[in-house]
């Protein structure tokens, strides 16, 4: 019998005829993404528990299938749900499994909650409002509906840090079926610090997991954090952008005095006009406003008077009201000489008495307050002309593309705005705005996170688009800055050094011997690469 045809019915007797895709019309949904590329996949196995999981893995080892693991698939901009290989991978769909294991256990003395791949930073922010917890999740930009895990795993960044330094004893399904811990866990089930000291006994295995293909993830402790007295918002408005170096040192000095415990995102003009400008369009729509190109024109005047067209930075500010009061004053006198300082406190924006003020200030707000929010997610619709859609979540189905360009840099200011008007340069030629924002993530170093919106239904646009990005990274790669985060179309633009390529190799032979896990965008562990 056929080896393909033995695993899918291995699979089905594994996972029921109900878990298992392979219908075109069904698979298209998986294959449609916001960054215009085109592949195709097998099928999609859909586990609803870490058991089943061992399952499919063994079942692939022994038929030689590969599998590419997805926890909610919103990757948008880096290929959504995609595989690298262009025909014949299988998804692993990993949204099923949205359990938070320990909820009983969770506390103001215990603030882990053990999380699956499903767990979603709404499906969270819910749990914890409903339950009354004085605690919060170290959220990100990309929507309600984006997994917690699979952003942690790809080094997202959220307000308030790192999600990396929010996990804590992963549990991986390696590509024998067995299943390691990575923590405590790793000496004993259930040990008491297993989700509150990070390490077990010995070498330190989380990192091996992280933007890997070593094994799937199925499980992590995640840190949840203690809500402060007093909560607020921090926007400072650069007033002269020719000052945009000093200004970027000056922020960084706020991290390193301690005035400025979480990240700084700074936002550019286009990227402000693009995520705020859809926040009152449908406001105005609410209000009996008319659609259209006269009523964009308008909205985007409207952000531009608002944001005055110049670079912003947006963060959290919180402790008690008297922390927060004296953090404000010295970050005034820090900034004073070169931008505009204003602080929202708490519900600010919920009272703002301008309902187009409300529109653009509340998602920053909640952002602000660890509430995930979709207030971005219409950006990339905006820039194409675009409507915003009623369900912000299904940006694939569009005909809007977004790509990133995601750079790790030091934090000093003329390097960043060398290497913003290096890359503004860059895709110019290609016709595409450059909307940045850059993440001060603590005191010495920064990411210049680029994205540019276009047509994906245009076949010219979208190879243009792949073009734009190929460019970036070879001018960045010829001035040694790197990205820190790929897209599918970008597997194997960088390789480390044959050593690091040869050691991540060897890895590869140990966790994963049959190569069951489909080479990712950073499988510099394969035999080919070292």
């Amino acid at each position: 019998m056929n080896p393909v045809s033995e695993s899918w019915e291995a699979w089905e007797r594994c996972l029921g005829k109900s878990s298992i895709i392979v219908e075109k019309a069904a698979l298209a949904n998986y294959e449609a993404n916001a960054s215009g590329i085109s592949h195709t996949v097998a099928g999609v196995l859909r586990p609803r528990d870490t058991a089943e999981v061992q399952e499919v893995v063994r079942i692939a080892a022994a038929h030689r299938q590969t599998l590419h693991p997805i926890s909610r698939g919103h990757n948008w901009g880096y290929g959504s749900r995609l595989p690298c290989e262009r025909t014949g991978a299988v998804l692993l769909d990993l949204s099923r499994m949205g359990r938070i294991r320990n909820a009983d256990a969770v506390s103001t003395s215990s603030p882990v909650a053990e999380i699956e791949p499903g767990v979603t930073q709404g499906q969270m922010a819910d749990w914890i409002r409903d339950r009354e917890l004085p605690l919060f999740l170290n959220v990100t930009g990309a929507g309600r509906a984006t997994s917690l895990l699979g952003n942690s795993l790809e080094r997202g960044v959220g307000y308030f840090g790192l999600r990396t330094s929010d996990l804590t004893d992963l549990e991986v399904v390696l590509g024998t079926g067995e299943l390691l811990r990575t923590g405590p866990g790793a000496l004993a089930p259930q040990a008491k610090s297993q989700f509150h000291y990070p390490y077990a006994l010995g070498p330190s295995l989380d990192g091996l997991f992280y933007q890997s293909n070593l094994g799937v993830v199925t499980a992590a402790g995640f840190r949840l954090r203690h809500r402060r007295p007093c909560h607020a918002t921090l926007l400072i408005r650069l007033r002269d952008t020719s000052a945009f170096a000093a200004y970027i040192d000056a922020l960084g000095d706020l991290g390193r005095q301690g005035l400025v415990e979480c990240v700084l995102h700074v936002g550019s003009p286009s990227r402000i006009r693009a995520t705020l400008s859809p926040l009152v369009y449908r406001t105005l729509l609410t209000q009996g406003r008319s659609p259209g190109a006269a009523l964009r024109t308008e909205v985007e005047s409207l952000v531009a008077r608002e944001f005055r067209e110049t670079w912003t930075a947006v963060g959290p500010l919180f402790g008690t009201a008297k922390q927060v009061a004296a953090a404000h004053e010295a970050i005034h006198a820090r900034m004073q000489a070169l931008a505009d300082v204003e602080l929202l406190r708490d519900d600010a924006a919920a009272g703002a008495s301008d309902p187009l003020t409300k529109a653009m200030l509340d998602p920053l707000v909640d952002l602000c307050h660890g509430n995930p929010t979709d207030g971005a997610l219409d950006s990339p619709l905006w820039s194409v002309g675009l409507d915003p859609l009623k369900n912000p979540a299904e940006i694939d189905q569009t005909s809007a593309g977004i790509r990133f360009c995601s750079a790790a840099l030091p934090l000093d200011g003329e390097i960043v705005a060398w290497a913003i008007a290096k890359e503004e340069s860059v895709l110019k030629p290609f016709g595409f705005e450059a909307n940045i924002t850059l993440n001060l993530i603590d005191e010495k170093s920064a990411l210049l996170i680029t994205n540019f919106a276009f047509d994906k239904t245009q076949p010219t646009q979208a190879s243009r688009a792949q073009h734009a990005v190929e460019a970036v990274f070879s001018a960045w790669e010829t001035e040694k800055v790197y990205p820190y985060r790929l897209g599918v179309g970008e597997a194997g633009c960088f390789k480390p050094t044959p050593t690091f390529c040869r050691s991540l190799a060897d890895l590869k032979q140990s966790f994963d011997p049959h190569n069951v896990f489909s080479g990712n965008k950073y499988a510099f562990s394969d035999r080919s690469h070292a």
